[in-house]
């Protein structure tokens, strides 16, 4: 089974590389051709989609503002022509009995969705037509988790895979005022611009190009809570960070979806966006990285994307990379907002947004990935 596995995603990542010889020698992109590209890809619409996505309201995992956010976006997707699914998953978060004060603080403020209300409510129901009855009692905390997908073409020639997390964090725990910290996060930014720059990377390529091998954008929901009990209970290993991703990871089968690559967008709206290559992202797909970042380089981008190396980080693409899948990602964490009430729409760009997706849609073009409809 672990041959035929390797077997399958070597054949991808074959095919893809065949199509990345082009950047042995890039040619430039001519002013015309920079004209057409800008306006395909819009920084202004990209800005629109994390405006509506930041004010459908705080988008804590299991919450009602997650979930109106969540139907914004696969109803865009729909409407730009993808098929669009939901990935769920429960997450045990523990005995709540045995919680700490910090973790009842906390569920008091968040009161989430659980799934086990809803089955002890329904059983509940049923059993009231009984001839005997006891009561069912669930003392874990068990939450729902919602990753959002996407494809466009077929997967008969590999996947490939971009994604973003969506949700936000329960609390601005970095907040520069001590009585914020307990605030929801905006998170503009952080769980915004990644789902700006898909949505509107969607629409270019439904209408512009002709996928040769099938995109699949992943938008994962309980990313963003690493550091807060109970979250830490979910993922103890990275922390509590990355709960949607791992999940979503763990459970592809690898045999029958042959995926080739992952590219990760977070944290890519704000004002004074700066890439350094991510230090996962070079140790494990090197080749991918620097096709990438010699792209942002023939756009003009060079500021925004050094070809510099900086140390590994956490992130969604780190499930991937456990499963032996290259992946890549284009992060700034240098962001003065990063974890506070203050990641609000002001603080992120539209030109930002408008370079990471030109990136990524020349990449795509380049490598073979998608064609471009022409007449």
């Amino acid at each position: 089974m672990i041959n035929r596995i390797r077997r399958a995603v070597l054949i991808a990542n074959i095919a893809l590389l065949f199509a990345l010889t082009a950047f042995a020698a890039p040619a430039l992109i001519t002013s015309a051709q920079d004209d057409a590209l800008a306006e395909d890809f819009s920084g202004e619409l990209a800005y629109q989609h994390v405006a509506d996505h930041v004010n459908a309201g705080f988008r804590r995992t299991a919450t009602l503002g997650n979930y109106a956010a969540g139907n914004l976006i696969l109803e865009k997707l729909e409407s730009y022509g993808w098929e669009t699914s939901e990935d769920w998953h429960v997450v045990n978060l523990g005995d709540v009995s045995t919680y700490s004060d910090e973790e009842l603080r906390a569920l008091e403020d968040w009161q989430p969705f659980s799934v086990q209300d809803a089955l002890v409510g329904q059983i509940s129901e049923a059993g009231e037509t009984a001839d005997s009855w006891r009561d069912v009692e669930i003392g874990e905390l068990l939450v729902p988790v919602r990753n959002l997908v996407a494809t466009y073409g077929s997967p008969e020639n590999g996947v490939i895979i971009i994604g973003a997390h969506y949700d936000s964090r329960l609390f601005s725990d970095k907040d520069p005022v001590v009585e914020n910290r307990f605030l929801p996060m905006p998170g503009a930014n952080d769980g915004g611009s990644g789902v700006g720059v898909l949505l509107e990377l969607a629409r270019v390529l439904s209408q512009s190009y002709t996928p040769n091998m099938q995109i699949r954008l992943v938008f994962f929901d309980a990313e963003d809570n690493g550091r807060i009990p109970p979250w830490t209970r979910a993922q103890p290993s990275v922390n509590g960070y990355l709960v949607g991703s791992s999940l979503y990871a763990q459970n592809l089968d690898l045999a029958s979806d042959p995926i080739a690559l992952m590219l990760l967008v977070d944290l890519v709206g704000e004002f004074d966006q700066r890439f350094p290559q991510e230090g996962y992202s070079v140790s494990y797909a090197q080749q991918y990285t620097n096709a990438i970042w010699s792209i942002a380089h023939e756009l003009g981008y060079g500021e925004q994307f050094p070809m510099e190396a900086r140390g590994s980080i956490t992130d969604d693409h780190v499930p991937f990379l456990q499963r032996g899948i290259p992946a890549v990602d284009i992060i700034d964490l240098e962001y003065e907002f990063w974890d506070t009430s203050l990641d609000t729409l002001d603080r992120i760009s539209a030109d930002s947004l408008e370079r990471v997706g030109r990136v990524l849609q020349v990449f795509l073009e380049r490598s073979g990935l998608v064609t471009r409809v022409t007449g």
